[in-house]
């Protein structure tokens, strides 16, 4: 969470903080799975410990290694806000790529990738 208080600064822009959330490295951080296709990942939470193009591998607080595929999956994270703490809804299949050639690309603002609530 400090992480991504620290990426988005004092930003206020919407479009700016959805851009920089994504691009993101997500290693180490902490994810709830909202939504999903696989009906028995709903609920799944733990900590980031690899990204691959399709998929995150998380573990949880027993310690067990889970997979997640990114497509049709949405996690919640939460983040600090310009000191309020807002949860951030994220589609999964925006992020199918590696994450280093995340890091590069330019995200147009679109309905659907991101909702901060």
């Amino acid at each position: 969470m400090q992480y991504c208080a620290q990426l988005m600064g004092r930003d206020k822009d919407q479009p700016a903080i959805c851009g920089k959330i994504l691009k993101a490295d997500w290693t180490g951080a902490f994810f709830e799975v909202s939504n999903s296709t696989n009906k028995f990942l709903i609920g799944v939470k733990g900590y980031v410990v690899k990204e691959t193009q399709r998929s995150f591998e998380l573990m949880n607080e027993k310690g067990e290694i889970k997979r997640v595929l990114k497509q049709g999956t949405v996690i919640e994270i939460s983040v600090v806000l310009l000191d309020e703490q807002r949860k951030v809804r994220i589609w999964l299949d925006n992020l199918m790529q590696r994450s280093h050639m995340r890091t590069k690309q330019k995200f147009k603002e679109k309905e659907g990738k991101l909702d901060l609530f």
